[in-house]
């Protein structure tokens, strides 16, 4: 029953008339499970509205919610169901569908249609510069075009000020720049009437990316057209924020630069957290390199992704020389363990095997081997965690014949006792 419903999914979506809602058992054998079948369908179709129904206690919401997402287009139905409360349902969710799509290709509408208003009104400067003798023509189909003008500004504005968006221009000849309304927005300036030049602007960039910014500028303004760099800037407040800024240059025929145009975009929330997910890699990172056990990670062909400091000093072989690599040829005397990887892989357990015998120049080394299969959305691989446990054996053997020495001659000293009482007696 999964398998039919993710097929009749295929071919909706192929044939372009996709499914609005999908109503699904959480338990319908034979065959996939419902939840597993519903992360199926979402990863065919993103937009369908998902229904998932059980009678089990067992099964709760948040059970299924990290495997189907978006959370608010997944459902949760607890039997019993009636036909009218179903029939409620698919009416609401088709309706919900429908309207979201409309509002997309409202959206859609809106943006061709500003682009083409835009188009008009440059056309429409050209043939006022051109023909003087048609201004009062001109003049009136320029007002109707103006009053048109503001209000797509304003539909702009409100864009921008959602989208944190902003844009604008600097005329290079005479050092006038001009913002939009969300740019004021953007570096916390209430009075939009504030004038901005170049050195203004300058001063709100964080003093650690000035010369990033100042050396982009000069190379768009010499050599490149466009430029794309995200840096820091200090609000009134002494805030800070983080900004991608885009821009292109206008040229002359000379190839003068005359003007830029760009747009700055509020990106702090995603600064932040690229710098916590970060901070976050580096911390793991430290953890791995700074474990005493050889760590090793390797995906499905046994190529090495992870190669933490324990390994590089017992190989003599750096992490970055080691990644990409095939794990037996830096490692070949360990190549017995080819066989428990293979076995781990396959049955997606931990295993583990001690006391392995590693033969290295001649010398005879003893591992324990513990292996950690991982399966991810993106790829299967396995975590090798191998300690090396030769003198630790060692120290075991000689404890074991102090205790067995120990035993012997507390054996022999009784012996010597009963052998010696009699004597004396």
């Amino acid at each position: 029953q999964g398998e039919r419903a993710i097929e009749l999914v295929q071919q909706s979506v192929k044939s372009n008339n996709p499914f609005s809602v999908a109503f699904i058992d959480v338990r319908m054998p034979p065959g996939l499970s419902g939840i597993k079948a519903a992360a199926e369908i979402r990863k065919l179709d993103k937009e369908m509205e998902i229904v998932l129904i059980t009678g089990f206690s067992d099964v709760q919401p948040e059970d299924f919610d990290s495997l189907i997402k978006p959370v608010h287009k997944t459902l949760f139905m607890m039997k019993p169901v009636y036909p009218q409360e179903i029939k409620q349902f698919v009416y609401s969710l088709n309706e919900k569908w429908k309207t979201e799509k409309e509002l997309k290709a409202i959206k859609l509408n809106l943006e061709q249609i500003v682009d083409t208003r835009n188009a008009e009104l440059l056309k429409l400067n050209k043939e006022l510069i051109e023909d003087i003798s048609k201004r009062k023509q001109i003049e009136a189909d320029l007002l109707k075009t103006t009053q048109e003008l503001d209000a797509n500004r304003m539909h702009l504005s409100e864009a921008q000020q959602i989208s944190q968006l902003g844009s604008w221009e600097w005329n290079i000849v005479d050092n006038t720049i001009t913002w939009s309304d969300e740019t004021y927005r953007i570096f916390g300036i209430e009075d939009k009437q504030t004038e901005i030049t170049l050195d203004k602007f300058k001063e709100k960039i964080h003093p650690e990316d000035l010369a990033i910014f100042e050396q982009q500028t000069d190379l768009v303004l010499h050599n490149e057209e466009t430029y794309d760099i995200t840096f820091r800037i200090s609000l009134p407040d002494k805030k800070i924020k983080y900004v991608r800024e885009r821009a292109k240059v206008h040229r002359d025929d000379d190839g003068n630069p005359i003007k830029m145009v760009g747009s700055i975009q509020d990106v702090s929330v995603r600064k932040q957290s690229e710098l916590e997910m970060q901070k976050l890699r580096n911390m793991l990172s430290n953890i791995i390199s700074s474990m005493p056990s050889i760590l090793i990670g390797v995906n499905a062909d046994l190529t090495i992704t992870q190669w933490n400091r324990a390994a590089s000093d017992y190989s003599g072989c750096e992490e970055s020389e080691a990644i990409g690599k095939h794990l037996f040829d830096l490692l070949p005397q360990f190549a017995t363990l080819s066989t428990l990887l293979s076995e781990a892989n396959q049955t997606k357990r931990t295993l583990s095997e001690l006391r392995t015998t590693v033969q290295t120049d001649g010398n005879e080394s003893l591992f324990d081997v513990i292996i950690y299969p991982l399966e991810t959305e993106i790829a299967e691989g396995t975590v090798i965690l191998l300690n090396d446990v030769t003198e630790k054996s060692k120290m075991d053997e000689m404890f074991m014949e102090t205790e067995k020495m120990l035993t012997v001659g507390g054996l022999a000293a009784g012996i010597a006792h009963e052998i010696n009482n009699p004597l004396a007696g």
